[in-house]
């Protein structure tokens, strides 16, 4: 696999770390071999925190195509890009140095197998994601958990001026990894731990990265064998990945949903219509499918029609017990048009209130009573009444 300019920006930053112990070793010629033997699994036991500082610290090649503000100070954190291959679990694991790579195998307890086909970064990947603490964030710090749900809404890149509190929990678990950025820390939150967060609070139940991680087993085997060309293997994580690179980029979403046929388009479009959320029975009547299977949970859809294909894409999620809901970003474009009408209608209809006085001063509308007073006065003086005072009303 080839590496991106990301990919060699983390390996040139490792490279000169490489090169400074030949320099302090040349010093001290006259040691024994037996003392450099004692003195290496010294240096292979460094704490998480000063891989963190060395990553930060070490300078990255000029070159880097991602970055839209070169020659600017970045901003103390932004929303970056749409995932790319370079953020895959095993990608950034095989772009580590190899010290640092056995680092983290020892300070874990991974088990290689080197008689497997698949490699160790392969090997180790496989045994990070089964780990709980990313589906269980009560397990980490509180300043952890916080930082890496701050990571989760930047899409899983996050750029910091400083390293922030409680990543160096995060590096030393193999969670998150951190890169230099001209002048600021790039921290990187693998996809294949983006897409196992549970949703927390705060964050939008009916979004997509929220439904993907939520998503029964079926659903999301289904997802990963759709964007993989093949069926998904487990950990079901890793498999998910190349899903979410098109799911979690606005572009990658746009150009799924011109693909789709007429017809799961114009089921999206009555779903988005009535609220983006519809029980199965309502799905298969917009649907238009005569087949129904009852289960113990009242009517459930088929694995076949235009609601599985539109499930199979992540464009339509199911819901216990028998609920479907459409993920807010895909209702955002399937709904763009009517949201469009509906707000032109509002600010003409501001603008026509604005423009006219619809709450006028009292003055301008009501009759002056001075007349039909001095004519109630004259006509009392000619007539023939006598008015006494106390008698009658005053």
């Amino acid at each position: 696999m080839q590496r991106d300019h990301g990919t060699r920006a983390m390996a040139g930053a490792n490279k000169t770390k490489a090169r400074a112990p030949k320099r302090r070793s040349s010093k001290g010629s006259a040691r024994s071999t037996s003392d450099a033997k004692r003195k290496t699994p010294r240096r292979r036991r460094s704490t998480a925190k000063n891989e963190a500082v060395k990553l930060a610290t070490e300078k990255a090649p000029e070159a880097h195509d991602g970055d839209e503000s070169r020659g600017e100070p970045p901003p103390s954190s932004r929303r970056q890009g749409p995932t790319t291959p370079t953020r895959r679990l095993d990608s950034i694991l095989r772009a580590l140095p190899e010290r640092e790579l056995g680092a983290l195998i020892d300070r874990m307890g991974i088990r290689v197998d080197t008689k497997k086909r698949i490699d160790t970064p392969a090997q180790v990947a496989r045994a990070l994601v089964r780990l709980p603490d990313v589906r269980e964030p009560g397990r980490l710090p509180g300043v952890s958990a916080e930082l890496l749900r701050r990571i989760a809404e930047a899409n899983g890149s996050l750029v910091v001026r400083e390293l922030p509190g409680g990543l160096e929990v995060l590096v030393r678990r193999g969670v998150v990894f951190a890169k230099v950025v001209d002048e600021a820390v790039e921290l990187c939150l693998p996809t294949a731990f983006l897409v196992q967060m549970k949703s927390w609070e705060g964050e939008d139940p009916r979004s997509l990265r929220a439904l993907l991680a939520d998503a029964p087993f079926e659903t999301a085997s289904a997802i990963a064998s759709h964007y993989l060309g093949r069926p998904s293997t487990p950990p079901i994580a890793l498999s998910l990945e190349p899903a979410w690179e098109v799911l979690g980029d606005p572009v990658g979403l746009r150009e799924e949903l011109e693909r789709i046929s007429h017809q799961e388009r114009r089921l999206l479009d009555q779903i988005e219509q009535i609220g983006g959320e519809v029980d199965t029975q309502e799905l298969m009547d917009l649907e238009r499918e005569p087949m129904r299977v009852r289960g113990a949970y009242g009517v459930a859809a088929g694995r076949r029609g235009a609601a599985f294909s539109l499930e199979k894409r992540g464009l339509l999620f199911p819901l216990h017990p028998n609920r479907y809901v459409i993920p807010r970003e895909v209702a955002a474009i399937i709904g763009a048009e009517r949201r469009r009408e509906r707000e032109e209608r509002r600010e003409e209809i501001r603008s026509h209130v604005v423009e006219e006085d619809y709450l006028p001063r009292r003055a301008r509308f009501s009759n002056d009573p001075a007349p039909l007073a001095v004519a109630m006065l004259m006509a009392l003086k000619e007539s023939d009444t006598a008015v006494k005072p106390g008698v009658g009303t005053p």
